[in-house]
């Protein structure tokens, strides 16, 4: 490249440039703050840090659903005008707009509806939980509807729990497990229903 030539996009020589001041520069910088590495990382003081796993913050709106969590029960939303399960928790039914959503407990047992398995870290935080076994559980809520485009069921994006990750299948029934963490937030994971506890 000659002084004065701007790199294109897709050239080898702009690629490189951007990849070596990605190492270099701020890429380095956040792996080292982030403490990417096996598990630790180094603060300010050069002592190893531990790296925090995310966890929920709930809302006003979705406050509801984490308390019932802590209390090993589970609640979904349901429009009170078109018979529609809600999930994520929202403050409008996904199909009519309307407001009128109530809380519903259900029972928590559903399908698998996809499934992978991540033999190596998805993220640094979760290092410990390799295989990490990462699914949608489909959890049918049987009720009647208002309107025929109503949301009778709801996928959740979730993680298995279970000693034998190679017998997970799609469709297979799993129940709930309740996570309870340090922090008093408890996270909503699976197991398969057929396998002893």
């Amino acid at each position: 490249m000659v002084d004065g030539d701007t790199p294109t996009i897709g050239s080898g020589a702009a690629c490189a440039a951007t990849a070596a001041s990605a190492r270099a520069g701020a890429g380095a910088a956040t792996a080292a703050s982030a403490g990417v590495g096996a598990g630790v990382g180094a603060g300010i003081t050069g002592q190893p840090t531990a790296i925090v796993k995310p966890r929920p913050r709930p809302t006003p709106t979705s406050q509801p659903f984490w308390d019932a969590l802590r209390d090993e029960r589970i609640v979904l939303q349901r429009c009170g005008d078109c018979g529609s399960w809600v999930h994520y928790p929202r403050s409008r039914c996904v199909v009519c707009l309307s407001g009128a959503l109530e809380w519903i407990e259900v029972s928590g047992r559903g399908t698998v509806h996809t499934f992978a398995i991540a033999r190596v870290p998805t993220a640094p935080p979760f290092a410990d939980e390799v295989p990490q076994i990462l699914a949608v559980v489909e959890i049918g809520a049987a009720a009647s509807a208002a309107v025929a485009s109503a949301v009778l069921a709801v996928r959740m994006s979730t993680t298995l729990v279970t000693a034998h990750p190679e017998s997970i299948t799609v469709g297979m029934a799993v129940e709930p497990v309740f996570d309870h963490g340090a922090d008093g937030m408890t996270l909503l994971r699976f197991r398969p229903a057929d396998e002893p506890r």
